[in-house]
Formats: C-alpha cells, sequence, structure tokens
C-alpha cells in the first residue's frame, strides 16, 4: 500500500460520446487518517464527558462511511446532449450530476474553493461544478482538449463582454475618479 493516493484515467471513444473513467487507488494516509482522528475525539469525549465530542465521531463516521461508500470510480460521459457524470464525486450523499449542453458555459481547471477539490470543473448559468475530482491541470487540459475536439460546438461561447469570462472583450472601465475628466484627458494627452 502506497502512502499517499494515486489516480489513474482512461478515455473510451464512441462515435457519438467520449468517456473518462477516472480511478483512485486509496493511499495509506487517507485510509487511515480519518478513522484514527474519530477514534481519538471519541475517546477523549468518553473521558472527559464531552458528549458532543462522541455526537461528532458519530456524524463524522456516517460521513465517511458514505464517502467510502460512494467507491473509487468517477465516470464522466461526454456527449452532444451534455454531460453526465457518476460516482464519487468528492461529495458525501451526490453521486450523479448532468448538466444539459445548453447550460454548459465552459470546462476548465480549478484549484477549488474552502472545501472543494482541486480537479476538471465545469460552469454554467447557476456557478461551476467538479466533474472529476483530484486530477491534475494537465490532466484536465488532456481532456478538455480531447472533448473540444470531438464536440467543439459542446460550450456555449460567452459573447457578452459584460461577464468577464472572455476577458480579451471587456475592454478599458474608465471610473473618473480622479477628479476633473476634462483636465485629465487634456493632462493625458498633452507632451511632456
Amino acid at each position: 500500500m502506497q502512502l499517499l493516493s494515486r489516480s489513474e484515467i482512461s478515455t473510451i471513444e464512441t462515435t457519438d460520446q467520449l468517456q473518462f473513467i477516472l480511478f483512485r487507488e486509496r493511499g495509506f494516509l487517507e485510509l487511515a487518517m480519518p478513522p484514527i482522528v474519530l477514534v481519538v475525539f471519541l475517546v477523549t469525549g468518553i473521558m472527559k464527558h464531552q458528549w458532543w465530542a462522541v455526537l461528532f465521531v458519530g456524524v463524522g463516521a456516517f460521513s465517511l462511511a458514505a464517502y467510502w461508500l460512494n467507491g473509487p470510480v468517477t465516470k464522466l460521459f461526454v456527449s452532444n446532449s451534455g454531460l453526465r457524470v457518476s460516482g464519487n464525486l468528492h461529495r458525501t450523499f451526490t453521486t450523479e450530476i448532468w448538466i444539459p449542453a445548453e447550460d454548459l458555459i465552459s470546462l476548465s481547471y480549478s484549484s477549488g474553493d474552502e472545501d472543494d477539490p482541486v480537479g476538471l470543473y465545469a460552469s454554467r448559468g447557476s456557478g461551476s461544478v467538479c466533474l472529476l475530482p483530484n486530477i491534475s491541470d494537465t490532466d484536465v487540459e488532456g481532456i478538455v482538449g480531447r472533448i473540444r475536439t470531438k464536440f467543439p460546438f459542446l460550450e456555449q461561447v460567452d459573447t457578452d463582454g459584460r461577464t468577464l469570462l472572455y476577458g480579451d472583450d471587456s475592454g478599458v472601465t474608465v471610473l473618473g475618479l480622479s477628479g476633473n475628466p476634462e483636465r485629465t484627458s487634456r493632462s493625458s494627452s498633452e507632451p511632456s
């Protein structure tokens, strides 16, 4: 058994679909550390009569069991109609996500937020969601490249420069906070 977890990605391509299979081999730290922490909280809670710690252990054990029951495999199915992800999504109770093609804005690597993992994220109108957790930016670039090659019109191109998703078209915004706008424009056009 390894100390750290490792991942392996395989790809299956058919005429109308791409399938990416992410298999995670859990390492010793991922398997052993959560139960050790829970046992320490349990023993401490019982010895010091801190029943909130025992309650914490119960909730933690339930969440850990649910996470482990999700398994080590995550599958991403890509077609012209959208994206479907199933398996271990690095969430306790969610094991499947469907994103219709008309809702998909972009696919990219993200380092995640406070509690979210790094990996492949899909941006859609209601925010972004992690599709393949705990993979590197190099893996994400390869996956996104294959998706864009096979389904070039799957992502919606943002034509509204005000959203700044594709900031090249946004231009420069002048706030005019420096005082008199005439003086500012004259002084910037006058030679020094």
